[in-house]
C-alpha cells in the first residue's frame, strides 16, 4: 500500500484532492491507520481514481460521478448525462463568441473613430411593445444627436403625455461603415390600443 503522498504522485493528483475525494465518499483509502490517522491506497484503486479524473474532465459534477462508478448507471443514462454537458458546453461557446463579437465591434469602432465612444450598449430583453417611432441614416453619433431631440420635441408637440410612453432610441451599424440606421419614438402607453 501506498502513503497518500506517494499515491498522489503516482496518479498525479494533489493530497488535498484525495482527502476531498475521501472526504465526500468518493475515493476512500484503502486503509487509515487508526493512531496516526495517515492514509494509505491500494494499486488497484488507481483506475477508480482515473475514472474520476476522466469523467470530471468531461464536466460532470461529483455526486454525478459517484453514482455512475457505485450504482452503475446503464450507458443511457451516462449518454443522457453527457448530451447534456455538452448543450452547456455549446451554450458557453455561443455566449463567448458574442462576447468576442462585442469585443471586435469594440476595436473596429475606436479604429474608425480614434477614440471611445460617450456611448454604451446594453441588450436587454423586454417583452413585445408597441411603439410610435420614426427611422432615419445619418452619417455617425454626432449627427445622431440633433436628430433624436428635434424627433423627441416633434413627438412631445404631436403627443399628449397620455399617448406616449418612455423616448426610445435603436442605433445600429454596420461594421465597415461609419453611418447609422436610427429609429427613434415612444414606446405606446400599454393602456392604449395599437390603431
Amino acid at each position: 500500500m501506498f502513503r497518500i503522498g506517494e499515491f498522489a504522485q503516482i496518479a498525479q493528483v494533489s493530497t488535498r484532492q484525495l482527502r476531498f475525494y475521501d472526504q465526500i465518499g468518493l475515493l476512500q483509502p484503502g486503509r487509515t491507520d487508526p493512531q496516526t490517522g495517515y492514509r494509505y491506497y491500494a494499486i488497484h484503486q488507481l483506475p477508480r481514481l482515473n475514472a474520476i479524473l476522466a469523467l470530471k474532465d468531461l464536466g460532470l459534477m461529483l455526486d454525478q460521478i459517484g453514482s455512475l462508478l457505485d450504482k452503475a448507471i446503464s450507458p443511457a443514462e451516462l449518454r443522457g448525462m453527457l448530451l447534456l454537458k455538452r448543450a452547456e458546453a455549446e451554450q458557453a461557446i455561443l455566449k463567448e463568441e458574442q462576447r468576442l463579437r462585442h469585443i471586435e465591434s469594440r476595436i473596429a469602432q475606436i479604429d474608425r473613430q480614434g477614440s471611445i465612444s460617450d456611448y454604451d450598449v446594453v441588450t436587454k430583453s423586454l417583452p413585445s411593445q408597441a411603439i410610435l417611432a420614426t427611422r432615419h441614416t445619418v452619417a455617425d453619433l454626432k449627427e445622431s444627436g440633433a436628430l433624436v431631440a428635434a424627433a423627441a420635441a416633434a413627438g412631445r408637440a404631436a403627443l399628449r403625455p397620455s399617448q406616449r410612453g418612455n423616448l426610445i432610441v435603436v442605433a445600429r451599424n454596420d461594421p465597415d461603415s461609419d453611418r447609422l440606421d436610427l429609429t427613434i419614438g415612444y414606446i405606446r402607453p400599454t393602456s392604449l390600443a395599437v390603431p
